[in-house]
């Protein structure tokens, strides 16, 4: 077993709700997620409420579908999600402070695969840089 920790933050200049209510919106998930996001399903409870679980089914040759299970959620301080699929467990730890948005990843693997921690983080990068500017986009509209 290992274990992977990444972590990443951006200073915000928006409205720190309608931010986080569009960073947990599934449906606005399929617009900037990569890889791309089909659809969603909500197999227990409610969305974003503690003990919800969540299938997310992805057009991805690797990782098809990932169960995520809310942990903790006192939006909007922060939220704790935790992601399983194939071997791999992800916690991840969304915290807003004075504007700034802290996001901390722990990838726990059950088999003896490494993972290549600099590439993922260039992808969580990436991920988290996508999300901001269709943010941006949208808020626009607003």
């Amino acid at each position: 077993m290992t274990t992977t920790r990444i972590s990443l933050s951006r200073k915000l200049s928006c409205s720190l709700d309608h931010f986080i209510e569009s960073l947990f919106d599934y449906q606005l998930m399929k617009n900037y997620q990569q890889p791309p996001l089909i659809s969603y399903q909500l197999v227990k409870g409610n969305f974003l409420e503690e003990g919800a679980v969540v299938k997310l089914f992805y057009d991805n040759e690797k990782t098809k579908v990932i169960t995520e299970t809310i942990i903790k959620n006192n939006l909007p301080k922060e939220i704790i999600i935790e992601q399983k699929y194939f071997h791999v467990l992800v916690i991840i730890k969304h915290r807003f402070n004075n504007n700034i948005w802290f996001v901390d990843y722990q990838f726990i693997t059950t088999t003896k695969k490494t993972i290549d921690k600099e590439g993922l983080a260039k992808q969580l990068e990436e991920d988290m840089e996508g999300f901001l500017k269709y943010y941006d986009k949208i808020s626009k509209l607003k």
